[in-house]
C-alpha cells in the first residue's frame, strides 16, 4: 500500500529527544509569575488598555496632515538664493501699438490692474515708466540727444523770458503781432509753433471740460516722454500662484486686443510644475480596511499554526499594544497624528514579532502536549536571551534613526513603547496560555515540520537556492545601477541666473562668466545705470536759474478778453497766409486761430476769465524741471527703483545675475556647466539635482546610523565569526534587494517613508539574526521569516483594495521590500537537520 506524502514526511521525521533540564534563570521566572498570577497580569494589561483608550477618546483631535517632510539641509547659500527663487515663474509681457500716446495709457491701465491683485502678483513692473524714471530718464537717452535739447531749452529762453514779462492775453497778442511782422522781413522765431499748437490744443480741452494747461516744460523739450512703440511689463506671481498668474494676465491682453488695435503676448517660461495635493484620507475606509486587514492577519495565523486558540495568545499582546501607542502618537503629534502612523505601524511590527516569537517558543518545547508551568519557563529559560536580542535589533535602529529625524522626544516614546511591547511579549501570552492551555497542541507542525526539512535540506535544493539567491541580489544590484535615483521632472528652459554675494563679487563673477564660451550675455543690476552719466549731468546742469517765473496777476474783464482774442485772431489769421512761414507755423497759427473763435462765439464769461489760466497757469513749471534736471543727484545702484532690487538684489547684499546662453544651447545645459564650475547657480535643473544629493546625503545619514546600531547588535549576539559572515553577507544582501524594490516602486522620500524604512531596517536584522545564529533547519524560524512579511501584506492590500491610497502607496513598498528580503535570507541560508530533533 502506497503511503501518503505526509506518512512518507512522518517518516524522515528524527525522533524527538528529551527536553533540556529546567535551570530557571531571569526569564523563566517572569513566566513562572505570569503563569502562576494569570488573572493579575490579564486584568492588568486590560485596565491599562481601557485607560489608554479613554485617554485616546478624550485628546482625538481631526487629521489636518497626512505626511509630514522630511528636513533636507541644501548645499550652498540658499539664505540668499530664496529671495530669488520666486523668480523663476516671472512673466514678461509685451505690448505693440503704433500710437505710442495710446500705448502709454495702455500700460499704465495693465500695470494698476495687476497691482490691484496682490494676492496672486508679488511685483509688477515697467521699465521706463515710474517717478525714477520721470526725474532720471534724460540719464539714459544719448550723450548728443541730451546736450540738444538742453540746447534747444535755452534757444526758447528768449521767447520765455517775453512772455513772462506780461503773461496775459493783451500781451500774447501783441507779441503774435510782433512776429507776424517780423514774418514779412524773413525771420521765423524758433518754438513758435509749438506754442501755437500746445495752445489751441489747451482751449480745445477747455471747451470741453477738460483741465489741460499749456505744458511749457513740453515746449522747451524738457519733458520725458515715452514715444516707444513696444513696451513690456514684468510681473513676478507669488508662490503657487504661477497658474493664476498666467489666467488673469492673458484675460488681460485678450480685453486689450479686442478692444484696440494693440497686440499683447506674454513670456512665463519659469512655471514650475504644480505640487501633488496631499491626499486626504477617509476614516471610514481606513477604519474598514484596518478591520479587515486585522482578520485577513487573523485567518493568516490560525492557517499557519492550525489551531485558532494560539492566534489569540500570538496576536492578543499586538492588539493591546495599539492603544498606549495610538495615546503616545495623540498626545505628541495633535492634529498631526496621522503624518505619524508609519511610527505606529512600525512600534505595531516590533509587538508582533515579539509575541509571535514567544508563542513559536512554547509550542516548540510543549512537543504537542497541553501547557504548563514547566513547558513555559522552559521555553523563556531557553528562547528569553534570544528575545531580548531580538528586541534590541527592532527597537535600538528604529529609536536611533527616531532621534535623528525627529529629536529626543520622539526617541524616547520609540523606546518607552518598546519597552511596553517587550513587557507584553513575555507576559500577557504566558498569562492566556494558562486559560487555554490546549492551544500548543497544534496541528500544523504535524507536517509543517518534515514538509520544511524535505523541501530545504536536500543537496540539490542548497546549491539551487544559494544560485537564485544570488541572481536575485544581482539582479537588484544591476537596477540600482542602471536605473535613475529620482524620476526627471520636466522643466521650462528657463533663464539661467548667478546668485552673487554682494556687487563687487558679482563683478567678479561676470568676469568669470566671460571666459565661458557658451555664455552670451549677462544681465545684471550694474547694467541699469546709465552711460556717461557725469557728462549728461554737466550738460544738464546748465539749466539752473536760466528760465523765468511769473507772478499770478489779475485777469482782465470778458469784454477787454474778447477784444484782445480778435487782435490776437488777426495775427494769426497773418501768419497762416504769410507765404513765408513755415507748413507746420502756419497750421498751428491756423488750429490756434479757429479755437480761439469757437470760444469767442459759444463760451460765456465765465470760460472766456479761465483763458489765461489754461495758457498760462503752468509757465512756472518750466523753471521748476529745468532746475529738477540741473539738479540730478549722480546715479547709484542703491538709488534704482526698487522693483529692479527686488528683481536683480542690492549692492549691500545678494545680487543675481543672468546668464544668457549661446544660440543653439540650452539654459539647462548652461546651468549644469556653470554649477560644476563652482558659480552658485539658481535654475530648476540645478535645484533638482543639489535637492536629490541633498535627500540622498540626509537618507544614507539616517539609515546609516539605524544600520550601524543594528549592525552593533547583531556582532555582539552572534559572537562567532562565521555567524557573522554569514549574517553581514545576508544583511547587505537584503539591503541591496530592499532599496531596489523601493526604487522600482519610485519612492518619494520624506518623514513618513523614513519611518518605513526604519522599519525594514530593523526587519531585516531581525531576519538576518536568528537565520545566522541558528545553523538548524527550524520551523520556528520558517514561521518568523516568512510569515511576518505575509502579515504585512495582508494587512496592507486592503487599504489598496478599498482605494486608502495615501496609505497603501507608502506601506506597498515596505511590505514587498520584506517579502523579497526575507526570500533572499531564506535562499541564502544554510539549512541543516537539527540532531536532537526539536524545530
Amino acid at each position: 500500500m502506497a503511503r501518503s506524502l505526509f506518512d512518507e514526511l512522518r517518516a524522515r521525521q528524527a525522533a524527538p529527544t528529551a527536553p533540556p533540564k529546567l535551570k530557571p534563570n531571569a526569564f523563566a521566572r517572569i513566566a513562572r509569575f505570569a503563569w502562576r498570577n494569570a488573572g493579575f497580569v490579564i486584568g492588568f494589561w486590560f485596565l491599562l488598555t481601557l485607560a489608554c483608550a479613554f485617554g485616546l477618546w478624550r485628546n482625538y483631535a481631526p487629521p489636518v496632515a497626512a505626511s509630514l517632510p522630511l528636513e533636507i539641509a541644501l548645499p550652498g547659500d540658499h539664505t540668499s538664493m530664496a529671495s530669488f527663487g520666486t523668480l523663476l515663474g516671472m512673466q514678461t509681457i509685451t505690448l505693440s501699438n503704433t500710437r505710442a500716446d495710446l500705448l502709454e495709457d495702455q500700460r499704465s491701465d495693465v500695470v494698476t490692474t495687476m497691482r490691484q491683485r496682490g494676492d496672486i502678483y508679488q511685483l509688477v513692473f515697467a521699465p521706463g515708466a515710474g517717478d525714477y524714471y520721470d526725474g532720471n530718464g534724460f540719464l539714459y537717452h544719448p550723450l548728443d540727444e541730451v546736450k540738444g535739447r538742453v540746447a534747444y531749452a535755452l534757444s526758447l529762453k528768449p521767447l520765455f523770458t517775453a512772455i513772462a514779462e506780461a503773461p496775459n492775453i493783451s500781451s500774447m497778442a501783441t507779441l503774435v503781432t510782433e512776429i507776424s511782422a517780423s514774418l514779412q522781413q524773413g525771420r521765423d522765431p524758433q518754438g513758435l509753433d509749438d506754442l501755437l499748437s500746445e495752445s489751441a490744443i489747451s482751449v480745445e480741452a477747455m471747451m470741453r471740460g477738460e483741465d489741460k494747461p499749456v505744458d511749457w516744460s513740453k515746449l522747451a523739450d524738457l519733458n520725458e516722454e515715452n514715444t516707444a512703440t513696444t513696451v513690456t511689463i514684468l510681473a513676478v506671481p507669488r508662490a503657487g500662484q504661477e497658474a493664476a498668474a498666467r489666467s488673469l494676465t492673458l484675460k488681460l491682453l485678450n480685453v486689450l486686443q479686442n478692444s484696440s488695435d494693440t497686440t499683447g503676448s506674454l513670456s512665463q517660461p519659469g512655471i514650475p510644475p504644480p505640487k501633488r495635493a496631499a491626499a486626504t484620507v477617509d476614516g471610514m475606509r481606513a477604519l474598514a480596511a484596518a478591520a479587515i486587514g486585522v482578520i485577513f492577519v487573523a485567518l493568516i495565523l490560525a492557517l499557519a499554526f492550525g489551531r485558532f486558540r494560539l492566534v489569540l495568545a500570538a496576536f492578543v499582546p499586538a492588539l493591546a499594544f495599539l492603544f498606549p501607542t495610538a495615546l503616545a502618537v495623540m498626545l505628541k503629534a495633535r492634529a498631526d497624528w496621522l503624518a505619524y502612523w508609519p511610527f505606529g505601524l512600525g512600534l505595531l511590527w516590533l509587538a508582533v514579532a515579539l509575541s509571535l516569537h514567544t508563542v513559536l517558543a512554547k509550542v516548540t518545547y510543549a512537543n504537542g502536549r497541553k501547557a504548563r508551568e514547566s513547558v513555559v519557563m522552559l521555553a523563556d529559560q531557553h528562547h528569553g536571551p534570544d528575545l531580548a536580542w531580538l528586541w534590541l535589533l527592532l527597537t535600538l535602529p528604529f529609536a536611533g534613526l527616531v532621534l535623528l529625524a525627529q529629536g529626543t522626544a520622539l526617541a524616547l516614546i520609540a523606546l518607552g513603547l518598546g519597552a511596553v511591547a517587550f513587557a507584553l511579549a513575555i507576559t500577557l501570552p504566558t498569562a492566556l496560555l494558562r486559560f487555554i492551555p490546549e492551544a500548543l497542541q497544534w496541528r500544523a507542525g504535524e507536517w509543517l515540520v518534515p514538509a520544511h526539512r524535505a523541501l530545504f535540506e536536500t543537496g540539490q535544493w542548497q546549491w539551487l537556492a544559494r544560485g537564485l539567491g544570488a541572481l536575485l541580489v544581482a539582479v537588484s544590484a544591476g537596477y540600482l545601477a542602471l536605473t535613475p535615483t529620482r524620476m526627471e521632472i520636466r522643466q521650462a528652459d528657463v533663464p539661467v541666473s548667478v546668485v552673487a554675494s554682494n556687487a563687487a563679487d558679482a563683478e567678479i563673477t561676470i568676469k568669470r562668466l566671460k571666459a565661458f564660451s557658451e555664455a552670451k550675455a549677462v544681465r545684471w543690476l550694474g547694467m541699469f545705470m546709465p552711460k556717461d552719466a557725469e557728462a549728461k549731468r554737466e550738460a544738464m546742469s546748465l539749466l539752473k536759474d536760466q528760465f523765468p517765473r511769473i507772478t499770478p496777476v489779475l485777469s482782465e474783464a470778458p469784454a477787454d478778453i474778447r477784444d484782445q482774442l480778435e487782435t490776437l485772431q488777426d495775427s494769426l489769421k497773418e501768419i497762416a497766409s504769410n507765404v513765408q512761414a513755415k507748413p507746420r507755423l502756419k497750421m498751428a497759427a491756423d488750429d490756434f486761430r479757429r479755437s480761439l473763435s469757437l470760444l469767442a462765439a459759444t463760451s460765456d464769461d465765465r470760460q472766456v476769465r479761465q483763458l489765461e489760466n489754461r495758457l498760462f497757469g503752468g509757465f512756472n513749471r518750466l523753471a521748476e524741471r529745468a532746475d529738477l534736471l540741473a539738479a540730478v543727484p549722480p546715479p547709484q545702484l542703491a538709488t534704482l527703483p526698487s522693483e529692479l532690487h527686488t528683481l536683480f538684489g542690492t549692492p549691500e547684499g545678494a545680487m543675481r545675475i543672468e546668464v544668457t546662453p549661446v544660440d543653439g544651447f540650452s539654459n539647462a545645459k548652461l546651468a549644469d556647466i556653470l554649477e560644476q564650475a563652482g558659480l552658485n547657480v539658481l535654475h530648476p535643473s540645478v535645484e533638482q539635482e543639489q535637492a536629490n544629493r541633498a535627500v540622498i546625503q540626509s537618507v544614507s545619514k539616517v539609515l546609516g546610523l539605524a544600520a550601524g546600531i543594528g549592525l552593533g547588535v547583531l556582532l555582539l549576539a552572534l559572537r562567532q565569526l562565521r555567524a557573522i559572515a554569514a549574517g553581514l553577507l545576508m544583511a547587505v544582501s537584503c539591503a541591496v534587494v530592499a532599496f531596489a524594490v523601493g526604487r522600482f516602486w519610485q519612492v518619494e522620500w520624506n518623514l513618513t517613508t523614513l519611518l518605513q524604512a526604519l522599519g525594514v531596517t530593523s526587519a531585516l536584522l531581525a531576519f538576518v539574526w536568528p537565520a545566522a545564529r541558528h545553523e538548524a533547519s527550524t520551523t520556528t524560524l520558517a514561521l518568523e521569516l516568512f510569515l511576518l512579511p505575509v502579515l504585512a501584506m495582508v494587512m496592507v492590500l486592503p487599504f489598496d483594495a478599498l482605494g486608502v491610497a495615501p496609505i497603501a502607496n507608502a506601506t506597498l513598498p515596505v511590505a514587498s521590500a520584506l517579502m523579497v528580503a526575507a526570500l533572499i535570507v531564506g535562499l541564502l541560508r544554510q539549512h541543516r537537520r537539527k540532531p536532537e530533533g526539536f524545530f
